[in-house]
């Protein structure tokens, strides 16, 4: 028997999320077993809430079982603080499950990321913003931790360059219900507001935000305009209808392959998954399948499964991934409108297709360092309040 220690995110304000990476995961893992009926392929779930001391708790726990392969986690935090735990382990191999922050070229060498960064699954919006929709001054909104940073870090470095201008930047805590001071201290003058919050917390600010700024744009980072968030929000469907994103799916993406993977997901989960597959059902799929695609070929002896991990080449619901030298994902990413459809469903529809971005957002990697890891305090300038 193989066991893969699955880290999930299922409790906190990200438990919706986690529990659809975990029926990503399965669906990979069910995949895997009806081509392979010889498989002996078990997942061990590890629950997390998100957290940095959780995730190594769930790691710590799984490593005493024995398990030395790992799929996940799901959140930013969570992945810097398992990347120190590979670092101290080089005989396990860890997966990415649907974490996006932003390494700086230290990743550890047994961690494989075949999904884009945060920054990354924002090439091109910014640009959209400016030169299509025609705005020029945007305030932004995300939870205080690496994946935020690196979203509204990506899409602002786009749209400075572009030449707008970031009026505001706005932090909240992970798990913030009351939004009303932060929307009253958004400047008047903005042509949109930018959100990077997802789950509970994406709920809880569209909720408020309709009450007070009605008549203000949004702009949705990649888990903002996901079904994760839109399946519980549709009596603000006018309010979303129309509103950009930028993901690494889109849910009316029509390759044989995203259409098969939609399929699955419905028949597997008619009544407690979403209307499509969530961002984070769709990259746990993708960095399962990697690791299954591996371990078929060259078995578990990590030198090989390491090494076959660096090389691997497969198509998946969003197109071929492959890693660069990071051992990250070079992916295709998706500029999406949020639409409704007949039946009163959200849903992101594929406005634009950015072929094969990079972590280093098309830079090479001498500029990329240059321009610096997004943070708190190192967001891109041309703003009033830096």
């Amino acid at each position: 028997m193989v066991k893969i220690g699955l880290l999930a995110t299922l409790f906190g304000p990200y438990q919706g999320l986690g529990e659809d990476g975990v029926r990503g995961a399965k669906l990979a893992l069910e995949e895997h077993k009806a081509q392979n009926p010889e498989s002996d392929i078990e997942f061990s779930i590890k629950s997390t809430d998100a957290t940095p001391l959780a995730t190594i708790s769930a790691l710590e726990e799984a490593y005493k079982e024995g398990i030395r392969l790992f799929v996940g986690p799901l959140s930013g935090n969570e992945a810097l603080a398992l990347r120190q735990f590979a670092r101290r382990h080089p005989e396990c191999t860890f997966v990415n499950g649907a974490s996006g922050s932003q390494p700086v070229f230290s990743p550890a060498e047994n961690f494989f990321m075949f999904n884009a960064t945060g920054a990354q699954l924002m090439s091109g919006l910014g640009r959209y913003c400016y030169e299509t929709l025609g705005y020029r001054k945007i305030a932004t909104i995300g939870e205080a931790y690496s994946f935020p940073f690196a979203q509204i870090g990506g899409f602002a470095y786009d749209f400075v360059q572009s030449g707008g201008a970031i009026e505001k930047y706005s932090w909240c805590a992970l798990g913030t219900q009351d939004y009303s001071t932060i929307i009253d201290e958004i400047p008047i003058n903005v042509d949109a507001v930018y959100s990077s919050l997802g789950g509970t917390d994406g709920i809880h600010f569209i909720q408020q935000f309709q009450e007070k700024r009605s008549d203000t744009p949004l702009i949705a980072g990649s888990i903002f305009g996901d079904q994760s968030l839109l399946t519980f929000v549709t009596e603000h469907a006018k309010a979303l209808t129309g509103v950009i994103s930028a993901s690494s799916h889109a849910d009316d993406l029509n390759t044989p392959e995203a259409i098969h993977f939609r399929e699955l997901y419905r028949k597997a989960y008619p009544q407690d998954g979403f209307y499509t597959p969530s961002f984070f059902a769709v990259y746990y799929y993708i960095n399962t399948k990697a690791l299954l695609l591996a371990l078929q070929e060259v078995g578990t002896d990590e030198t090989q499964l390491q090494e076959k991990l660096k090389h691997l080449r497969f198509k998946s619901p969003i197109g071929e991934i492959y890693l660069n030298h990071h051992r990250i994902a070079v992916i295709d990413t998706f500029i999406n409108e949020i639409r409704q459809n007949e039946d009163g469903h959200l849903y992101t529809h594929l406005i634009k297709r950015v072929e094969k971005t990079t972590n280093t957002l098309g830079m090479d990697d001498e500029t990329y360092l240059n321009v610096g890891k997004f943070s708190k305090d190192t967001m891109p300038t041309s703003t009033t309040n830096m």
